[in-house]
């Protein structure tokens, strides 16, 4: 299985684009490997079962690892790829669900897949354009108060603070005003140990989204 986290399709797998590729073996059952060079996969299960005309795959994996919140009309770059070996040594035949058989290596062909369910708790947004690196958290982890704090001239306006959990459902809202450089601090108390998204959206349609966790 091939995930481009923020649909780029820039050409190679990368952590900073929260692309991996994930391969399930035959041989090895429900041991899950992971691409070294794409995103972390901490959060995962998998399991392999042989069936009379073949085999069924289930692969679980935790919206924590691609560092953003799910919801309905979030595309991502996706494809399923199968590497048939009867004899078990190389492979015989190969079919792909979208792209073809370098989807291991180049991103660029893989397919868009869209979610559905609920909608974001924030809309019409150009979910590609994101301010991440004039954001910081800290203590993070925290657990008690986290401070957001804000650098460059990204961030000059009034801006609603959303905290959601990792199923996109909004937990708090907040205002603030930033000027730059700004600091705003923001009570978790209420929440419960886990990971949290702190999604900030300005008034001129700036947005930034971090990862927060509770402990």
């Amino acid at each position: 299985m091939y995930v481009e986290g923020d649909n780029s399709k820039d050409g190679t797998y990368s952590a900073a684009s929260f692309d991996t590729q994930l391969v399930m073996d035959a041989i090895n059952l429900d041991l899950l490997w992971a691409k070294a060079d794409g995103v972390p996969i901490t959060d995962e299960s998998s399991v392999w079962l042989a069936t009379s005309d073949g085999y069924s795959i289930e692969i679980r994996l935790g919206w924590s690892n691609l560092d953003f919140a799910p919801g309905k009309g979030r595309t991502i770059g996706w494809s399923l790829g199968n590497n048939d070996s009867d004899l078990g040594v190389g492979r015989d035949y190969q079919s792909v669900w979208y792209g073809n058989g370098n989807d291991w290596s180049d991103n660029t062909q893989l397919g868009d897949l869209e979610l559905a369910g609920d909608p974001y708790f924030v809309d019409g947004l150009d979910e590609h354009v994101l301010y991440n690196a004039n954001v910081i958290l800290y203590p993070n982890p925290t657990a008690g108060n986290v401070n957001i704090r804000t650098t460059g001239d990204v961030f000059n306006t009034k801006a609603v603070i959303f905290i959601s959990d990792i199923t996109g459902r909004s937990i708090a809202t907040t205002t603030a005003s930033f000027n730059g450089y700004s600091t705003v601090q923001l009570n978790t108390g209420e929440l419960t140990k886990g990971i949290y998204f702190v999604n900030i959206l300005s008034e001129d349609g700036k947005r930034a989204v971090k990862k927060l966790i509770v402990q």
